[in-house]
């Protein structure tokens, strides 16, 4: 970013925002800020600082974040230049801290040797690095960067770093006149530090092929926006009746929102033309009864399991009776189902859900009835529950918005195969991880672990661990099949974010 005699961020604000929504909006900022520099970028340092510190301001940033805000604002410079380098001439720089404190990896000269345990972000990253054709580095420090840069291994640099060792270490990357795209860690410190994972995915990802990638952070703001009174009012009017508004508070509780996002990224990964024109009102619609099946399934299943938390609060079954509750799951339904019979292309759009809610009570179905007679389902049992059970709504999220954006059958025939393995791979984690946790003891995998123990557990969690692989090449295997190189890019994008949650648990270590 600098000549060598330079600091990276000499005197300026260093602090990283602390909520995710503020750094994806400090984010959407730089890259909307880079856009209009792309024909004429900071010549230096100064202008850099200058440049960022206006943008922080048009955003009512506090100058606190500047230096933050200045790797963010490189960093979007200099993607459509490391979009052109070949993933094989490209290097990964991680640090060291990301590591877990247990971490059995060895370290050389170079730094450390990942074994790709995936036990940690440090594993995770690797990985996925690995599968594209990374080189891949985990060391601090600038000598061995600049030999693999000067040796012509290396063309391009996906960094992860705290501010201070960008500081250090940028200068020599930048006066090597190579494209860097840095994702600041979210703070100092020497061990277990964290960094916001997608952003790591998303530059890894980076490819001239697919133009300009899918941007989340303004996706997510499309969601906030919808999932909002406001927002849900402008698209449906006034709720009338208790029960409607019961239904509307639940669309307004708390998550992540993963299938409406999924659904609006599809659907943006296939639209055709000006993609800086803003979702149509029918993608929206869309986004909103996508959400509606979900709450639906999330209010039976709390009363099908007896859940009476959920995220630190409530269910509605004991806020406000079971009967009441079961009354708003099914409300929620049938607003799904309003919703989509609407749009054009209703009839397609009822059809892939319709499927999809099928599939699911039957896997949910397996599972209460194994339950309900003390069985211990086989391995295979428990993936086909899997399957039934989660595989479904990530099908109706991506191929709705696939629809919508006018996909033909070879594409939705991919997001079928890809949901099922994605899905499946997706649900089984979660119930080995729910095990592992100690938590949620009526899951479908605990009834099989209650009574393993010792080599038992630890063969049965082996097994889960080589499926979880298959599933992954299998996603993987759809994903390279599709033609659309910005969907091709999202499918990876979101099999990669579910890879950084498969983690390796800790729970069959003792006898």
């Amino acid at each position: 970013m600098s000549s060598d005699d330079d600091n990276l961020m000499p005197g300026v604000g260093r602090d990283v925002p602390a909520e995710l929504t503020d750094r994806e909006r400090l984010r959407s900022l730089m890259a909307s800020r880079a856009a209009a520099l792309m024909e004429a970028p900071p010549a230096d340092m100064d202008a850099l600082r200058d440049e960022a510190k206006t943008a922080l301001a048009a955003g009512r940033f506090a100058e606190d974040h500047l230096a933050y805000a200045m790797v963010l604002l490189d960093g979007e410079l200099q993607r459509s230049r490391l979009a052109k380098i070949p993933f094989a001439r490209r290097l990964l720089l991680l640090p060291k801290c990301l590591r877990n404190l247990d971490c059995q990896a060895d370290v050389d000269e170079l730094g450390l040797v990942c074994k790709r345990c995936e036990n940690c972000l440090v594993g995770q990253f690797v990985s996925v690095a690995d599968s594209l054709g990374y080189v891949t580095l985990v060391a601090e420090g600038s000598t061995t960067v600049m030999r693999l840069i000067q040796s012509g291994q290396v063309q391009g640099i996906v960094g992860v770093s705290c501010l201070d060792s960008l500081e250090q270490v940028f200068p020599y990357i930048r006066a090597a006149g190579v494209p860097a795209v840095a994702v600041p860690l979210l703070g100092d410190g020497c061990s277990q530090t964290q960094v916001d994972e997608e952003w790591v995915i998303d530059a890894l990802m980076l490819n001239a092929e697919n133009g300009r990638e899918v941007d989340f952070a303004q996706l997510r703001g499309e969601c906030e926006t919808l999932f909002s009174s406001e927002g849900i009012d402008a698209l449906l009017g006034k709720a009338t009746g208790e029960t409607a508004l019961l239904g509307r508070r639940v669309l307004l509780d708390a998550g992540k929102r993963y299938r409406p996002l999924l659904a609006m990224a599809t659907y943006e990964a296939l639209r055709e033309g000006d993609q800086a024109r803003g979702l149509p009102d029918s993608v929206r619609l869309a986004a909103l009864a996508v959400e509606c099946f979900h709450k639906a399934s999330l209010v039976h299943d709390d009363i099908e399991d007896g859940d009476e938390l959920r995220d630190g609060v409530e269910t509605l079954f004991v806020r406000e009776t079971l009967p009441v509750a079961l009354n708003v799951g099914d409300y929620l339904l049938g607003l799904g189902y309003r919703i989509l019979s609407r749009l054009e292309l209703g009839s397609a759009l009822v059809a892939v859900a319709a499927n999809a809610h099928e599939r699911l009570a039957e896997g949910q179905g397996a599972e209460l009835l194994a339950r309900r007679d003390g069985r211990t389902p086989s391995l295979d049992e428990l993936c086909q529950i899997a399957r039934d059970k989660t595989s479904p709504a990530f099908e109706v999220a991506m191929r709705i918005g696939a629809i919508l954006a006018g996909g033909d059958d070879a594409v939705g025939e991919a997001l079928t195969e890809f949901s099922a393995a994605t899905g499946e791979a997706y649900q089984l984690r979660d119930d080995w991880m729910d095990v592992a946790g100690g938590d949620a003891l009526n899951m479908a995998m605990a009834i099989r672990t209650e009574k393993a123990t010792g080599e038992d557990c630890r063969a049965l969690q082996q097994a889960v661990f080589a499926e979880l692989g298959a599933l992954r090449d299998r996603a993987m295997a759809a994903a390279q099949a599709v033609d659309a190189p910005r969907l091709r890019s999202l499918m990876q994008r979101a099999l990669a974010r579910l890879l950084l949650d498969m983690h390796q648990m800790e729970c069959c270590q003792d006898e």
